[in-house]
C-alpha cells in the first residue's frame, strides 16, 4: 500500500514538472467568475535611441495610465516594484508625478543608493481588481521583485453579471482556489471545459458576462448615478468576486517568485455626500410623506444651526426608513456638530455603505482586504485605519482627500513613508547610515 502512495505522489510530480516544462499556467490566472473579450498589452517593446530595449506603456492605454518604461533586460542589483490599483495609484487627478509611486521611487532610491529601485506605476483608472488580476498575467512575465496591490474602490463601476460558480459553496471554491495552483488539475479542468467559441464568446458578452478589452465604466455611457438600483444579491456577487480576485493577486504575485503588499483602500467620509441614495421597498405612502417632512424639519434646522433639534428630526425619519444614504449623511453633519464624534463616525461610514452609486471601498471590502492579507500571510498597509487615526476626530475628510477617494498629495507621501517603512522591517530594503 505504502510503495503505491509512493508511485503515485511520484507520478504526479513528474506530470506537474512536465506541464511546468510546457509551460502550462495553472488555473489562477484564469477568472472562473468573469472573461473578457480579449486582452491588449499594456506595455509594448521598443528601442530608445541610445539602442536600450524597454517596455514601454502602449500608446492606446495613456488614455488609462502613466506613460512608464523600464529595460526588457533587469539589471544586476535592480529590485523592481509595480504598482497596482486603480485611479488612486495611477495618481488622480494629477499623474505618477505626485504619486505614492513617485513618492516611493524617490524615498528607496535615496534611502538606498547602493541598490538601483525601479518603482512602475501600474495604475489604470477605473481599475477594479479583476482587471488588476488580468493585467498581473502580464506582469509577472517582466521580472517583478514586488507588488503593491491598492484595489477596491472600482468594483461596482462597470455592469456585467456572474455565471453559476458564485451558487458554489465557499467551501468547494477554496478548494478549487487550492487546487487551481497545480497544473494537473488546471489541464483536467481545461479538458473537461474546453474554451468557448468566439460565436459563444460574443453571446455572452450581449449577457454582460464577458467584459470589454478596455474599461467600459457605466459612467460613460450613461447618465450616471440615475442608472444604478439597490440590488443585494449582486452586492453579495461583487463581494465575493473581490475577495476570490484578490486570492488571484497574490497566487500569482507568489507564482512569479515576487513579494506582495496589500493596501486597505481609504476614502472620505466628512466631506463627501453619498453619490445616489433610495428607499427600501414597501414603505407607504404616508410613510414615505411623514419620512419627507421629517428631513425637511432637519435640513431648515441645520440651516438655522439648531442641532439637538435637527439631531431629533433626523433620527425620526432614520426610524421609518433607514437605507438611506443621504440621510445618514446629514446625521452625522449633525452628531459632528453636537461634538458627538464617535457616533458621527458611525453614520457617516454608514452613508458610504448605504450608497447606492458605490465609488468608495465599501466597509466589506476593506474587511476582505484584511482577511486575505491575513490568511494568505502577506503584509497589509492598513492605510485607511492610519488616515482615521490622523484625521480630525478620527474621521478623514478634506484634509486627507481631494474628492471621494483620491488622496492629497501629502497623504500619497504619506503612503510612501509606510510602505518604505515596511519594505525595511521585511529587510527588503537595507537603508544607509546617512
Amino acid at each position: 500500500m505504502f510503495f503505491s502512495f509512493l508511485a503515485t505522489v511520484l507520478f504526479l510530480i513528474v506530470v506537474e514538472g512536465l506541464l511546468t516544462a510546457f509551460g502550462v499556467r495553472p488555473l489562477f490566472y484564469e477568472d472562473p467568475f468573469v472573461g473578457f473579450a480579449s486582452y491588449s498589452p499594456l506595455f509594448e517593446e521598443v528601442t530608445t535611441e541610445g539602442g536600450t530595449v524597454v517596455y514601454q506603456t502602449s500608446k492606446p492605454k495613456l488614455k488609462w495610465f502613466n506613460k512608464q518604461s523600464f529595460p526588457k533586460n533587469k539589471a544586476k542589483n535592480t529590485y523592481r516594484i509595480f504598482c497596482l490599483g486603480g485611479s488612486t495609484t495611477m495618481g488622480r487627478p494629477y499623474d505618477d508625478k505626485t504619486s505614492y509611486s513617485r513618492w516611493l521611487r524617490d524615498f528607496l532610491n535615496a534611502a538606498d543608493p547602493t541598490r538601483n529601485y525601479e518603482v512602475i506605476n501600474a495604475g489604470g483608472v477605473s481599475y477594479a481588481s479583476y482587471r488588476v488580476a488580468q493585467l498581473m498575467g502580464e506582469l509577472v512575465q517582466y521580472e517583478p521583485d514586488l507588488f503593491i496591490v491598492y484595489t477596491g474602490h472600482n468594483e461596482f463601476l462597470e455592469r456585467h453579471t456572474y455565471r453559476d460558480l458564485l451558487e458554489i459553496p465557499e467551501s468547494i471554491r477554496n478548494m478549487n482556489s487550492l487546487l487551481s495552483r497545480t497544473r494537473i488539475y488546471s489541464s483536467a479542468q481545461r479538458l473537461l471545459n474546453p474554451p468557448v467559441s468566439e460565436s459563444s464568446t460574443q453571446a455572452e458578452s450581449s449577457d454582460q458576462k464577458t467584459l470589454s478589452t478596455d474599461v467600459n465604466a457605466i459612467l460613460d455611457r450613461t447618465l450616471g448615478p440615475e442608472t444604478y438600483q439597490r440590488d443585494q444579491e449582486l452586492r453579495s456577487q461583487v463581494l465575493t468576486h473581490f475577495e476570490y480576485t484578490l486570492i488571484r493577486i497574490v497566487n500569482m504575485a507568489q507564482h512569479s517568485g515576487a513579494n506582495v503588499i496589500l493596501v486597505e483602500p481609504a476614502s472620505n467620509l466628512r466631506d463627501c455626500r453619498p453619490f445616489k441614495s433610495q428607499h427600501q421597498e414597501n414603505l407607504s405612502i404616508d410613510e414615505l410623506k411623514r419620512w419627507d417632512q421629517f428631513v425637511a424639519l432637519g435640513q431648515q434646522a441645520m440651516t438655522e444651526q439648531q442641532w439637538e433639534k435637527a439631531l431629533t428630526a433626523f433620527d425620526q425619519a432614520i426610524e421609518i426608513d433607514d437605507r438611506v444614504a443621504s440621510l445618514h449623511f446629514e446625521h452625522g453633519q449633525a452628531l459632528w456638530k453636537l461634538d458627538q464624534f464617535a457616533e458621527a463616525r458611525k453614520s457617516f461610514v454608514r452613508a458610504k455603505d448605504e450608497d447606492v452609486f458605490p465609488l468608495r471601498a465599501l466597509t466589506e471590502i476593506q474587511t476582505s482586504v484584511k482577511q486575505v492579507a491575513h490568511q494568505q500571510q502577506v503584509p497589509l498597509i492598513p492605510f485607511a485605519t492610519i488616515l482615521d487615526s490622523q484625521a480630525e476626530h478620527n474621521i478623514p475628510g478634506a484634509d486627507q482627500f481631494l474628492d471621494h477617494v483620491h488622496p492629497t498629495i501629502d497623504s500619497h507621501r504619506r503612503l510612501a513613508e509606510i510602505l518604505l517603512d515596511q519594505l525595511i522591517e521585511q529587510n527588503l530594503v537595507q537603508p544607509g547610515t546617512s
